[in-house]
């Protein structure tokens, strides 16, 4: 996973994501990888996108649950793609 990046900040290999608890959150994945697919799956929140050709993008829409840190990953390249979602209060 790459972050988007933006002005503050540089663009993030299989970033940390930092959110608090309670708040809206959406993530968007975009797949600009020619012949491969990929997918967005936290299963410790029972989320996951549909999986994504290049072109293409998927969102996840939810609320962040209770503090904790949440892995997440890529079901097709799950040892290159995986990261961490941070609930903080």
């Amino acid at each position: 996973f790459m972050s988007a990046g933006g002005t503050d900040r540089p663009a993030e290999l299989n970033p940390t994501i930092h959110v608090r608890a309670g708040q809206p959150v959406e993530l968007v994945l975009r797949s600009v990888d020619p012949g491969m697919k990929h997918d967005l799956i936290i299963p410790d929140l029972k989320l996951r996108t549909n999986a994504v050709h290049n072109g293409e993008s998927a969102t996840l829409r939810f609320i962040a649950p209770a503090p904790g840190i949440y892995p997440y990953f890529c079901s097709m390249h799950p040892k290159l793609m995986r990261g961490e979602l941070v609930v903080s209060q």
